[in-house]
Order: structure tokens, then sequence, then C-alpha cells
């Protein structure tokens, strides 16, 4: 389920997958709630890699009382992957619990106006829905701190992304994913003829 079923009232919840904002972004552009959870909260047996040390699946609702009774469901410690290992001592009894309506009162929270700036800077638009968003932060009881800067911050360097284990993951979903999988290795999908290839994120429904 894509986040626009759930913004066009197709589907009551979604699920996407994160590596780098592929929950939170749509989930944003489209007026839903997104939830990134910690890597090995939830299990990515079955699911197409780009990032294995930041990989995670996520749930996208209209609500957040809907997305945190998805993230009840989908949390757990699963065999078939080791990074869930360890999550079961960090899974309360209902993330519901912790919905409160005055949950903001008292708390401290830091905003990084500067990083807006980045490159191009942010469209003008974004940026006053961003200014409205911090308003709201403290209309509900928040402590905003946004009266700091990082000294060459805009020239720090970007560090890699996915390129440095993307081609490890594949391999190794490929080995995973069984023999009913039609490509087997990077190789052999680089290597087929264009009107035979298999993307793996859409093979990987059939495995």
């Amino acid at each position: 389920m894509w986040s626009p079923d759930c913004a066009a009232n197709f589907g009551t919840v979604g699920l996407g997958t994160d590596t780098g904002g592929s929950v939170r972004a749509p989930a944003s552009i489209n007026n839903l709630v997104g939830i990134r959870p910690t890597v090995g909260l939830v299990s990515r047996s079955g699911m197409g890699p780009l990032d294995s040390q930041r990989d995670t699946p996520g749930p996208m609702g209209r609500t957040v009382e809907d997305v945190a009774r998805v993230l009840d469901v989908i949390v757990g410690i699963d065999p078939s992957d080791p990074r869930t290992a360890t999550s079961g001592e960090h899974i309360p009894a209902s993330y519901t619990d912790f919905l409160k309506r005055d949950g903001l009162r008292g708390a401290r929270i830091g905003v990084f106006s500067q990083s807006l700036h980045l490159e191009f800077g942010a469209d003008p638009r974004v940026a006053a829905l961003f200014d409205a968003a911090v308003g709201d932060l403290s209309g509900a009881g928040a402590t905003v701190v946004d009266d700091f800067n990082v000294p060459g911050f805009e020239t720090f360097p970007r560090p890699p992304q996915t390129v440095s284990r993307t081609k490890a993951d594949w391999e190794r979903f490929f080995a995973d994913a069984g023999p009913r999988f039609p490509v087997r290795t990077v190789a052999e999908l680089r290597d087929a003829p264009v009107g035979q290839r298999v993307h793996p994120l859409h093979a990987s429904r059939i495995a």
C-alpha cells in the first residue's frame, strides 16, 4: 500500500521501506503520519535491500494512533533477520500507551534551522510551513531552541549513502531468496536483455 492510497482514503494504513527518508518523505508530502522505526525493531525479511545498515520497514497512516497500532503488529523478533534479535526487550505492551495530548508540554526540542539553507536552500513555501510547524510545537507547550549555529556546516563533506553496500546486500538477498526468484546475481540482472529484465523489487513480491 503506497502513501497516496492512504491519503485518498483507498486504504487505512500502508507500509513502506525507509533508508534515507522513503517512509517519512512521502508521508509528509501526502499529509500523512510516517514512522521510521529503529533498525532491528521490525523485520526486513523479504524486503529488497538498499543499505542493510539503514534499511527498515515502517508504517504510514492518517493519524498517529493508526501508525502506532500498526507498529504494535509489525515489531518483533524474526529469526530470519538477525538484527531483530535484541528488539524484544525494547518493545512496550502497546505504542498507543505513549499517546498523550499534552505530551509536548515541558519538552525541549532543538530546531536545526541552518539545515534549511543547504545548497540552493528550501523553497520559501516549505520554509514557511516549517516555521508554522515549529510554532505549533511551541503552542503545544514545548520549549524550542533554535538560536544556535554550526560553523562551516554547509561545507561538511557528505558521507556515502548506499553505493558502498548495495551490491553486497543485493547479492545476499538473491542468495537467500530461493529457487523461484528469477534473478540470482547483480551481474545477471545487469547483463540480461532489456526486454527480459525484472526489477528485483518487483520480483521480490513473487519470491
